[in-house]
């Protein structure tokens, strides 16, 4: 259970890095549900900001799109396990990403053909994201596409500012 809550803190963690307000949206989604009396006791378990975590060992992935998804959310993809080769595809791009044991993909599965090639060894992935349909039912407001000027809004102009708050923040590590 420990290593299920630090790999969903570290997951979180790089959202909230490269898409802060995917990051909120996410939370607030979390927030809502746990007002919900059925879902309340599951989400004091779950380890993440992301709404959904699938688990693949040795399998190749053709390529595919995350159709619950949205296009300006990042999915994130960390394999691991005892393998040399498994490159992750994205497509129209025409990206083949090395996707080694202990590597870490953000891609809008959406928006993105994505797949990986079977591993030359054992190769377990998680695979992390976010339902938009979640996001609708409670009625939490959308993010767009990460830019420039939201990461210079999180950052703000002078150095004492760019510290950021995670005394409350229930998937800091």
């Amino acid at each position: 259970m420990l290593a299920q809550r630090t790999l969903g803190a570290i997951m979180s963690g790089i959202l909230r890095i490269m898409h802060p307000d995917q990051y909120r949206e996410a939370l607030g989604v979390l927030e809502g549900l746990a007002s919900v009396p059925q879902s309340a006791a599951a989400l004091s378990q779950w380890p993440t900001v992301f709404h959904v975590i699938s688990v693949i060992s040795n399998r190749h992935s053709p390529l595919h799109r995350e159709l619950q998804g949205s296009f300006a959310y990042f999915d994130l993809l960390v394999s691991v396990g005892d393998y040399t080769y498994a490159p992750l595809e994205v497509w129209p791009m025409g990206l083949q990403l090395p996707n080694g044991s202990g590597s870490i993909c953000g891609v809008s599965g959406k928006a993105f053909l994505h797949g990986a090639a079977e591993s030359d060894g054992a190769r377990i992935s998680h695979v992390f994201y976010l339902r938009k349909d979640l996001q609708e039912f409670l009625h939490v407001r959308p993010c767009s596409w990460m830019t420039q000027s939201i990461y210079r809004s999180h950052l703000g102009d002078h150095p004492s500012r760019r510290r950021i708050q995670v005394d409350k923040d229930p998937f800091c590590i």
